[in-house]
């Protein structure tokens, strides 16, 4: 260890031992530190000193070397020793949970939300311990950290201390030592020393965590007076009489917090509640995937046979985003996951939707990607609903932009299958309306190859696509993207079909009598042309995504730039050049005449 005064330096850390002390611990100093790039963690050192603190150098190293970490749990990034200490560099948290609840309630309690939110995170966080078989022994409001992410939502990280009943300080008296540790939180089987029957488990955990659901529900109170040993101990021979805590009237806390609370504070270990089930009934508020993504699973956006989608944020830019997760076990999920990574592999197209991150986890499987501001079923319908059709315009511009982000999954080899305008996003970019394809639920990877299962939603299904055994390739989505279109262009569908059977009447019916579109007086002929090569019911027949593609209905698009079409400021630029020209224009003019004008002051 290098030292110079008060900087110290140990393998890539510095800190000045006296600017950067966070506490002065029992076993040893809690510090600030940096790394060489200037990132800031938390130095923990543990004198080596009497047996117990191996234990708890082992929980660090078991914590260190897992590969699957917990955000509910402290990161521990290094360990190193010399003759006298280890040293454990962790990440560093803004304050213990004992210290933000103080700073809370001097403005308000907590909710009854953010009450279950903060018990799911510690159930969370301490069967992550238990799984690793590191036992806590101290679940105070002190041994768990807080850390506050930008988005202003709170972790809670669970640590560990092993202690043992001579840890406690406890005066002649019989009063209890203020800079000990709280026996409070301490199970009655802890402070049983005449009789070593009873097998201490992490069931007197959970009597501590009674304890600090209390505190949360009431506003810091204490179960019973902790300043005298001899308080303590007629509370828990009334709790051995009583066997469960009675808590008393609170019209702020709910009544199942109470009840809870009663479960837990009992005095014989094997009655309370038990982790698993608290597990269960306590699930958590979010989740956060690589420490960059967090998930809010109370913030759901939409659920269907495929999954459930969330409100997502990324940690570093605080951009909001979407989640969606699908169980591991659904039909579809390893054929969507193929799809996102095959579209993550290549530049990102305009009219798909963005892809940030992709995770597989035990049970289901995490899609994180770009949040967008409605369906272009949900805008269809706000038109509806206000009686107003989309002018030929827009109705055009949506196309193209359908068009162009499919032909971007036909490049790489994907068939949608389930194209429609609950599957079409739009999200507002400077002013402009920008399409975006989503849900690869039962779209499929096939190359040149052609597909026989069915899939899609069945109103824009093509005919191919229900019979069973027919084979079929991107044209089916050709005949889901007309009906699309109809109803753009007349906002209803193209048919009252109530049920499977009329709608394969519909589609057999086709095959003799093809589809006509009727004419909307308002309509460009060239949208209602369209509708009537697509909704066909011979896929060879209809026309292609290369025919579409160059098809005259976008030529007024094509010829001009995207970001022309829809931003007003080049529209301003075009108008503020146009001046200049004619200014400029007016300038060589009056330069002309004054020069005539002073070639006829000089007579020949």
């Amino acid at each position: 260890m290098a030292h110079q005064r008060n900087e110290m330096k140990i393998g890539n850390y510095s800190f000045d031992a006296q600017k950067d002390l966070i506490v002065e611990g029992k076993r040893g100093p809690i510090l600030r530190c940096k790394d060489n790039s200037g990132q800031v963690y938390c130095l923990k050192v543990i004198r080596k000193l009497g047996d117990n603190y191996r234990n708890e150098i082992e929980a660090y190293k078991r914590l260190k070397q897992e590969k699957e970490k917990h955000f509910n749990t402290l990161r521990v990034y290094e360990l190193q020793e010399d003759n006298d200490n280890f040293y454990i560099f962790t990440e560093l948290c803004e304050a213990t949970f004992d210290q933000y609840l103080s700073q809370r309630w001097k403005n308000m309690m907590l909710n009854f939300d953010e009450i279950q939110d903060f018990l799911g995170q510690i159930v969370k966080g301490y069967q992550y311990l238990r799984k690793l078989k590191i036992n806590v022994r101290d679940l105070t409001p002190k041994t768990i950290l807080v850390q506050k992410l930008i988005n202003d939502r709170m972790i809670l990280k669970v640590n560990f201390h092993l202690i043992q009943i001579s840890d406690y300080c406890i005066y002649d008296n019989g009063r209890i030592d203020p800079q000990a540790r709280t026996p409070i939180f301490q199970s009655p089987e802890l402070f049983n020393f005449n009789s070593m029957k009873i097998k201490l488990s992490d069931l007197c955990d959970i009597y501590a965590l009674g304890v600090i659901l209390y505190m949360m529900c009431f506003k810091g109170d204490n179960i019973t007076n902790v300043e005298d040993f001899s308080n303590l101990e007629k509370f828990h021979e009334d709790l051995k009489a009583k066997n469960a805590f009675q808590c008393p009237k609170n019209a702020y806390c709910q009544k199942e917090l109470l009840s809870l609370i009663s479960q837990m504070i009992v005095y014989n270990p094997e009655d309370r509640i038990k982790w698993e089930i608290l597990e269960q009934r306590y699930p958590p508020h979010f989740f956060i995937l690589s420490d960059l993504y967090f998930v809010n699973i109370k913030q759901v956006l939409g659920s269907g046979a495929q999954g459930s989608t969330y409100i997502a944020q990324d940690l570093r830019t605080n951009e909001q985003l979407v989640c969606k997760i699908i169980p591991n076990g659904k039909e579809g999920t390893l054929r969507e996951k193929q799809i996102v990574d095959q579209i993550k592999k290549v530049k990102a197209n305009e009219n798909v939707i963005k892809i940030a991150y992709t995770q597989t986890r035990h049970q289901d499987t995490c899609i994180i990607m770009e949040k967008c501001d409605e369906s272009l079923q949900n805008y269809l319908k706000g038109k509806s609903d206000s009686q107003r059709q989309l002018e030929n315009k827009e109705i055009i511009e949506i196309l193209y932009q359908i068009v162009q982000g499919y032909c971007f999954l036909k490049q790489i080899g994907v068939i949608h299958r389930d194209l429609k305008p609950d599957n079409i996003l739009i999200k507002k970019i400077q002013g402009r309306n920008v399409i975006k394809i989503i849900d690869f639920g039962v779209g499929k990877i096939i190359g040149k190859e052609v597909t026989f299962t069915e899939a899609g939603t069945p109103l824009f299904a093509a005919p191919e696509v229900l019979k069973q055994g027919k084979a079929y390739d991107y044209q089916c989505d050709i005949f889901s993207l007309g009906v699309i279109l109809h109803y753009l262009a007349f906002l209803r569908m193209f048919k009252d079909i109530n049920n499977r059977r009329e709608l394969l009447e519909f589609h057999n019916s086709l095959e003799t009598r093809p589809f006509y579109c009727e004419q909307h007086q308002l309509q460009n002929p060239l949208i209602t042309e369209l509708i009537n090569k697509m909704i066909v019911y011979d896929p060879k027949k209809r026309i292609t995504w290369e025919q579409l593609q160059v098809h005259s209905i976008f030529d007024e698009l094509r010829n001009i730039p995207p970001i022309v079409r829809f931003t007003e400021t080049y529209k301003y630029i075009f108008a503020l050049y146009n001046l200049a020209s004619r200014v400029l224009g007016q300038l060589e003019e009056n330069e002309k005449d004054n020069i005539m004008l002073q070639d006829s002051n000089y007579p020949a």
